[in-house]
């Protein structure tokens, strides 16, 4: 059984947050002078194994990715393509539970790898306490996610994870408003989860390019780290449109004015990482609207980018990378007005070509 959850349902996990991976890589690997690569994560995981406080932040966001893995279980043991699981339950529980712990392990494996490194560091550097910590949650980290689904398969029961956020106010919403609202009620840790990250990679990059100085290249660059990590709520977006497509077909809508929706949802959903970098470069206008300036036409440029590669989402990570690399030698080398007016440019042409001409039901039905 545990080969076949982990050709399906660990296949399907990964496929589905490659660009996440890959942005992550870029971040711990690539955005670090190769020089210093060494000394940077030693120096990270010597921070990490030797405060508490630290760790503590880090078993906090290992815990949002572990409860991502149990609500995508979850959600896809809902669908009809997977209903085959539910005859596992006759199997002896041993054998139950051994085949979901090696799936969550599986699901697991960057953070359980990650941990196990800063446990042998912290062995090393005699913080005993703190490695046997950060061992006994990689060990609850797996127990708890296979306890609750043996007993969603076996007993049929509906355990949801539910956390009391603040609920939107009832009133009658503008159909503009929808996307927001979607991923507010149907997305709500995706969307945690997206901001957190946000807010942990603009961070990262100002604290990276510290000796620099009053420079506002350093928060333009954590921005743009700020707006790849968003990909993922945009393909949700998207995903939801295609949902809608039939409806808002059915709309006088005419492509400008679809246009201008999709803009604005985008800076309202972008809206809290755009009032950090306006904090961060002291609220100066002419930095704020620079900000801006690269934010929207990058987030739309994704979005319109997304129309088009349906099915390939090995381009569109490629894509993803291209456009953080290309982006931010432009920022260093203070050549970005020009090529943003050529992304808005082409984003907003490729939305009014491809808005009603590509069929996203490809997108539907993943």
């Amino acid at each position: 059984m545990l080969s076949l959850l982990l050709k399906t349902l660990s296949r399907e996990f990964y496929r589905q947050h490659l660009g996440l991976f890959c942005f992550a890589l870029y971040i711990l690997f690539g955005s670090v002078e190769a020089g210093q690569l060494l000394s940077y994560h030693l120096s990270l995981l010597r921070s990490i194994s030797g405060s508490t406080i630290i760790l503590a932040a880090c078993f906090v966001l290992w815990s949002l990715y572990a409860i991502k893995c149990i609500l995508f279980v979850n959600k896809e043991l809902k669908l009809d393509v997977y209903s085959f699981i539910n005859v596992s339950a006759a199997a002896t529980k041993r054998s139950q539970y051994l085949s979901w712990s090696g799936l969550y392990a599986t699901l697991l494996l960057p953070i359980l790898t990650y941990i196990t490194i800063v446990s042998t560091t912290a062995f090393i550097y005699h913080y005993y306490f703190n490695a046997a910590m950060a061992l006994v949650f990689a060990l609850l980290l797996v127990i708890t996610p296979t306890v609750l689904t043996f007993r969603k398969v076996t007993q049929n029961l509906s355990i949801r994870l539910k956390v009391r956020f603040v609920k939107i106010p009832t009133f009658v919403k503008p159909q503009w408003l929808w996307p927001i609202v979607y991923i507010w009620r149907q997305q709500t840790l995706m969307f945690l989860i997206c901001k957190t990250l946000s807010f942990i990679v603009f961070k990262a990059m100002l604290w990276m390019f510290a000796d620099v100085g009053p420079d506002i290249r350093v928060p333009q660059l954590g921005l743009l780290a700020a707006i790849i990590t968003h990909s993922v709520l945009i393909a949700t977006l998207v995903k939801q449109e295609a949902t809608d497509m039939n409806f808002n077909r059915s709309l006088p809508i005419n492509r400008f004015n679809a246009m201008g929706r999709s803009l604005l949802v985008l800076f309202l959903l972008f809206l809290p990482d755009l009032l950090l970098y306006i904090h961060t470069v002291n609220a100066d206008f002419t930095s704020s609207l620079a900000g801006i300036a690269l934010a929207l036409p990058t987030l739309f440029c994704i979005q319109v980018s997304q129309y088009k590669n349906t099915e390939k989402k090995s381009s569109h990570v490629g894509l993803l990378f291209f456009m953080f690399v290309a982006l931010a030698m432009l920022i260093l080398s203070r050549q970005l007005f020009l090529f943003n007016c050529l992304q808005a440019l082409v984003s907003c042409t490729g939305f009014y070509i491809f808005y009603y001409s590509i069929d996203l039901r490809a997108i539907r039905n993943h």
